[in-house]
């Protein structure tokens, strides 16, 4: 396995858009991407946590998700590990 994604599989894994993942990666939200090349090169282990974080649980809403998401926008060294059902 590799251990490094491009954003076209990190985009895959978590079903949006490779242009939300370079966004992602610009704003910080992964601890441990950079360029490689002048391409993204994001650390699978960084990016499983980001995703474990952001899932929507049973329960979650999508205000949860957008809250807890901009959350980690503003303040992504803050916010390593977080439950969207914690207030």
């Amino acid at each position: 396995m590799k251990d490094f994604l491009t954003p076209t599989d990190a985009a895959r894994l978590a079903h949006v858009s490779s242009q939300t993942i370079r966004r992602w990666c610009e704003q910080g939200l992964f601890f441990r991407a950079a360029r490689v090349g002048g391409r993204w090169r994001i650390n699978r282990e960084s990016f499983n946590a980001y995703l474990k974080s952001c899932q929507v649980m049973a329960g979650a809403s999508l205000e949860d998700f957008e809250r807890k998401h901009q959350q980690a926008v503003s303040e992504p060294k803050q916010v390593k590990n977080w439950n969207l059902l914690d207030q």
